[in-house]
């Protein structure tokens, strides 16, 4: 853990933290990471438990940091370019809102998903905590390379989010840097899912699709979102131990099953986080209520 001092609390309601001790001649608990004493502290290769109140404030710290920060800094700058181009940039990507609007419902839908995950027991309630934090920072980064192009996005946002992170007024430990701009960087594709907070923010991404979300007709695409009314993921089972996993569409009469041809990620992403990810060999695509064919829409 890097910098954790910085965060000074004193760990009287953590006794049962393997970290945290109260050395000879000292009247409180004290997380072994803020110790100077010599031989007193932990060895190289350890790690914090994810539940430390260090941990969690530290992540709270920078999402408090992003939400107050200034219209100059990172992400915000970027964000507000973002919304400016969605109201002229006739670019397709920019039919669908990636403002501050979609920054919310992402976090929204991910937070709902790692809480399902508990439920199931892909996450327990000692990580979840930490996940949904991590989870909305990457949800506040996700899109702001839009603002510089709308080819390859994914890879301006995680340019800009490691920029971000890396400045030394940001306290963040660097594994937790590395999995928001791991995050980041894969958000569009999904092709190298590492870690739940991967699987929350591009599930949550491809969820957000309903017609609530369309500034304005650009393509098929976004002509046919104007008429999905909810879009739902969803686990079934025994509690803690998943079964199958089901993607649930509603829409109005008249929406266009074709348009999946061209628009696989919209069912490929769920399919890839239920069965790659969460290790699930059965997925069903529903249309209100009518289960779909997959053959054509998932090579």
């Amino acid at each position: 853990m890097q910098n954790v001092a910085k965060i000074n609390l004193i760990l009287e309601h953590c006794t049962d933290c393997p970290y945290c001790r109260k050395p000879e001649g000292y009247a409180e608990h004290f997380c072994q990471h803020d110790l100077k004493t010599p031989g007193v502290g932990v060895g190289d290769g350890t790690t914090i438990p994810d539940f430390c109140p260090f941990v969690i404030q530290r992540l709270e710290r920078v999402l408090k940091t992003i939400q107050d920060s200034g219209a100059g800094t990172i992400p915000k700058k970027f964000i507000n370019q973002v919304e400016r181009k969605q109201k002229d940039d006739p670019h397709e990507k920019f039919g669908a809102d990636h403002s501050w609007r979609h920054i919310r419902r992402v976090s929204e839908i991910g937070m709902d998903f790692l809480e399902h995950c508990v439920a199931y027991g892909y996450s327990s309630t000692d990580t979840v905590l930490k996940e949904k934090l991590l989870l909305q920072i990457a949800a506040y980064m996700h899109d702001i390379g839009l603002a510089d192009s709308a080819r390859n996005h994914d890879v301006h946002s995680a340019a800009l989010t490691e920029k971000y992170l890396a400045n030394p007024k940001v306290d963040i430990d660097l594994r937790d840097a590395y999995t928001i701009v791991h995050a980041v960087a894969n958000h569009s594709d999904g092709k190298e899912m590492d870690s739940i907070v991967d699987a929350a923010l591009i599930l949550a991404d491809k969820l957000d699709v309903t017609a609530d979300r369309i500034v304005r007709v650009t393509d098929k695409i976004t002509a046919e979102c104007l008429k999905i009314q909810a879009t739902e993921f969803r686990l079934h089972g025994k509690l803690g131990k998943a079964e199958g996993a089901e993607l649930r569409y509603t829409v109005d009469e008249g929406f266009n099953l074709e348009i999946f041809k061209e628009w696989p990620k919209a069912i490929v992403i769920p399919y890839r986080v239920a069965t790659e990810y969460l290790g699930l060999k059965d997925f069903k695509f529903l249309v209100n209520g009518e289960e779909i064919e997959l053959k054509g829409i998932i090579g």
